[in-house]
């Protein structure tokens, strides 16, 4: 990950533990009840935001000297997929290593809260002693957050992770920066959206499943043992090997079936973004009881085709 050194934070696997919080300890505000409904923060809001625009000067300046912020593994920070790094490094030439990102899932609940900021809940919890995680719940339903994940050898990581989610969630809704959102872009559409839930019913075999935001680019349908879900990705699109296969989804779409054990999905380019990168769009069908990844694979396609049409031309 560019600009964050260190163990890759979105692999770590760790036991969360709540860091109890006096009023006005790391920077927090008092502990409010629900979040409130704020449209600025809604995930059709949040989709169209340059988060390497919210770990600035502006958000971070007082921590120390802002590096160059980036996307994860490199990628370049226009593409725009709702997080970003950057390096801060304090006064005393220590470096405090932030990820911050736009749609985390929570599993905390509200009790679990330590404080607040702009009225959203606060939520810290740690990894030994220089990593701190600092979420903003945005939304109950779905449960999403704005995260900061800070490493910070010698410093005050949650200190550092309040600055840097007070610093955010005040420039979304003071002034949000905003990317480049061109005709035809998956950036303005709900992913929830690209199928009928009846689609994803038949294929679960489930009357009642509905559609629920994962995070503000992925959406999914779940089942007993399966669940389906809809994806917007941003970057290089998956490379093709001896175990995926090419299908069309119509007469200009050509998509990748890529089957993993227990899961298969479907991938296609919606939209070019520069030589190697695109707006990429990925429907894959989970089954943990099946005993191939045949019907997982007929069953993405199926979904798949369903979702091609009805996304936005350029």
């Amino acid at each position: 990950m560019s600009g964050c050194g260190g163990e890759d934070l979105r692999k770590a696997h760790f036991e969360r533990t709540t860091v109890p919080v006096e009023p006005g300890d790391s920077g927090q505000e008092p502990i409010p009840g629900e979040p409130p409904d704020e449209p600025a923060l809604a995930p059709a809001e949040l989709r169209t935001v340059d988060t390497c625009q919210l770990v600035g000067e502006e958000q971070l300046g007082e921590l120390g000297s802002v590096g160059e912020p980036s996307g994860p593994l490199g990628l370049p920070d226009e593409l725009g997929i709702g997080e970003c790094s950057v390096t801060v490094t304090d006064p005393g030439g220590k470096e405090a290593n932030v990820r911050l990102r736009l749609d985390e899932q929570i599993n905390d609940s509200l009790n679990q809260v330590t404080g607040g900021v702009e009225g959203l809940p606060l939520i810290e919890s740690t990894l030994e002693d220089d990593t701190c995680f600092v979420t903003a719940i945005t939304s109950q339903e779905p449960k999403l957050g704005i995260r900061a994940s800070v490493q910070y050898q010698g410093g005050e990581p949650c200190r550092a992770g309040n600055t840097a989610v007070a610093g955010a969630v005040r420039t979304i809704l003071d002034d949000p920066p905003r990317l480049d959102t061109p005709h035809g872009s998956l950036r303005t559409v709900d992913p929830c959206d690209g199928v009928d839930d009846d689609v994803a019913r038949g294929v679960l075999d489930e009357d009642d499943a509905e559609g629920e935001l994962a995070t503000i680019f992925r959406c999914q349908w779940r089942g007993s043992s399966e669940y389906v879900s809809v994806s917007y990705r941003f970057g290089r699109p998956t490379v093709s090997t001896e175990d995926t296969r090419e299908t069309e989804l119509g007469e200009d779409t050509v998509a990748l079936v890529s089957p993993q054990v227990d899961r298969c999905s479907v991938q296609w380019e919606h939209r070019s973004i520069e030589e190697e990168h695109a707006e990429l769009v990925e429907v894959s069908v989970t089954d943990s009881e099946a005993e191939s990844t045949d019907a997982a694979c007929e069953s993405a396609t199926e979904v798949a085709e369903a979702v091609a049409p009805e996304l936005p031309t350029a």
